[in-house]
């Protein structure tokens, strides 16, 4: 029976909201520091303006003699927008007023907000010009029927925008009218309260609420912010590639940067020729990733002209990295590379490598205040040093719970309160872990267990793949067999069938000559590019259900 511990020493947790933790108690010279830029337009603002926006935003939601009837402690306010220098305004705006805020994956169709917003209870939304159109439609289909009134855009100059028959109140509107009202009292907030609601993934079933209480987030902060951990200096400069709706981007760059003191390049889109750009032109130090952009890294020509020559560290996050890409970026960055790992039911990070030892292929230690032990996933016996099961963590960064879901929360949470992440790593002695595959991932092999993790690791090996995924497809013989779909370098297109098929063939026996027979991929098809979410995750249930209709076309066809 081993219960690992976190190799650094606890950190104190203070018992105050986040809007507390990090705008409260700053110096006159933490307040004159640029603290976010936008990467397109070059705007930047400081903390101390920051805080005041922040102040004069929470005003006007707050104010009861508005046509939004003023914001009540409790309420959900939905933030629908990409990357923003203002998404962070908006954000502790409405934690300052009280309020509960719910991000949503700006690339959802109406139906996908739709269902957030009713599920939430969410009472008003922000969104941009762009996805104005979606909004309007999910609210007028959402159960909670929210009005014109309680719709705001984010990237819209002057005080209003008019569109699709409304006149809509501007971000930039809701700040000049609170310049003008008195100031508001502080809401009081309990610190186990909750803070934000963020949606899980979604990849295997509906999505979830995840509830992130004030505690949870300041916790998480202040565990990647340890001796040891952290790996910025005060006025170092980071980026915010990551998107800020997902709870790696805004745990790890949004609240962090500010309480560390950071410049954070803010990116509404990832383009690869302006990441390379910006880390050259505003001497990026810090970049936090994931595997996609770790690819690109690895593989694209135009980064060898590259200037990286500021950059120290990399961390790659949200989905699996092999050791191999690791690497390869290492090679051609110059930059330290290291893994972590986490959940948004963790808030987000539970593991991340130390500063002064990455193991390759790792995701390091535990971060402070936590514990974690490997257990069998059908049994939950504990098992010991260097046997693979799944991952069970336990710490004040835990979430909550899930929104309204007592189900999900009895076979998530054990009853001496584990989380159980779904994600199979073993543990060395030392108090490495790996992270092997999730769970329900696995593909079963005439009863053997197949991790797509590693099968695509040795796939990226290859010089002519670009990107792959690895999904399980039906087959009579072995019950379950891999299949890989690949995405190759454009210095790789074959010339005409024939070509692929050798090519093709090459790739697999590069793949297999290390491997046990049952590890072999079945089949192999080329894409343009792999399905993924916002956040690196492979859309392996996308791939699934091209697999199927296939399947369905072939069936139809042979009974014609």
């Amino acid at each position: 029976m081993v219960v690992i511990k976190s190799p650094y020493p606890d950190v104190e947790i203070p018992n105050v909201d986040i809007y507390t933790f990090l705008f409260e108690n700053l110096t006159e010279q933490q307040l004159d520091r640029e603290t976010f830029i936008d990467v397109a337009t070059s705007r930047s603002i400081t903390l101390r303006a920051l805080r005041l926006r922040i102040e004069h935003l929470a005003r006007a939601l707050s104010h009861p003699k508005t046509a939004w009837g003023g914001w009540k402690k409790g309420e959900v306010f939905a933030l629908f927008s990409p990357n923003h220098v203002d998404y962070p305004v908006a954000l502790w705006a409405v934690l300052r007023a009280g309020g509960v805020v719910t991000t949503m994956n700006p690339s959802y169709t109406a139906t996908e907000v739709s269902y957030q917003l009713t599920d939430s209870r969410s009472k008003a939304i922000l969104t941009t010009t762009t996805h104005l159109s979606v909004a309007l439609t999910a609210c007028r289909a959402s159960g909670v029927n929210i009005p014109a009134s309680h719709i705001f855009i984010i990237d819209a100059p002057g005080v209003t925008y008019k569109a699709e028959g409304h006149t809509f109140y501007t971000l930039e509107g809701l700040v000049v009218a609170g310049e003008k009202l008195p100031p508001t009292p502080r809401v009081k907030v309990g610190v186990d309260e909750t803070a934000l609601l963020m949606y899980s993934s979604g990849t295997t079933g509906r999505s979830k609420g995840v509830e992130s209480t004030h505690r949870n987030i300041v916790t998480n902060v202040l565990q990647v912010s340890a001796d040891g951990v952290g790996m910025a200096l005060p006025g170092d400069t980071i980026v915010g590639v990551l998107p800020f709706y997902h709870c790696y981007g805004l745990t790890y760059t949004v609240h962090w940067s500010v309480y560390a003191g950071l410049r954070n390049v803010v990116f509404g889109q990832f383009k690869l020729e302006t990441f390379l750009d910006a880390v050259k032109k505003y001497k990026v130090n810090v970049a936090h990733l994931v595997p996609p952009i770790m690819i690109q890294l690895a593989k694209n020509p135009i980064v060898e002209k590259a200037d990286f020559s500021s950059l120290r560290w990399i961390v790659s996050g949200a989905a699996p990295m092999a050791a191999e890409l690791g690497v390869e970026v290492r090679q051609r960055c110059g930059a330290q590379i290291k893994q972590a790992w986490g959940m948004t039911e963790l808030s987000p990070v539970s593991t991340i490598e130390p500063c002064g030892r990455v193991i390759d292929g790792s995701v390091g230690v535990l971060l402070p205040n936590q514990e974690a032990k490997i257990v069998h996933p059908e049994t939950l016996k504990e098992l010991g040093y260097n046997e693979e099961g799944e991952l069970l963590v336990r710490g004040p960064n835990r979430m909550k719970g899930y929104l309204n879901n007592p189900e999900a929360n009895a076979n998530t949470i054990t009853t001496d309160g584990y989380l159980r992440t779904g994600d199979l790593a073993v543990v060395d002695e030392n108090g490495v872990f790996y992270i092997r595959d999730r769970l329900k991932e696995l593909i079963k092999v005439k009863g053997f267990q197949v991790a797509p993790a590693e099968l695509e690791g040795l796939l990226l090996t290859h010089e002519a793949v670009a990107d792959c995924a690895v999904i399980p497809i039906d087959d009579a013989y072995s019950g379950e067999i891999p299949k890989a779909f690949i995405v190759l370098k454009s210095t790789h297109v074959p010339s005409s069938p024939a070509h692929e098929k050798t090519l093709l063939k090459k790739i697999l026996d590069h793949v297999h000559a290390d491997l046990a027979r049952h590890k072999h991929i079945g089949g192999v098809e080329v894409l343009e590019a792999i399905p993924k979410t916002a956040s690196g995750k492979i859309l392996r249930r996308t791939l699934r259900d091209m697999e199927r209709e296939k399947a369905a076309k072939r069936a139809g066809g042979a009974k014609l």
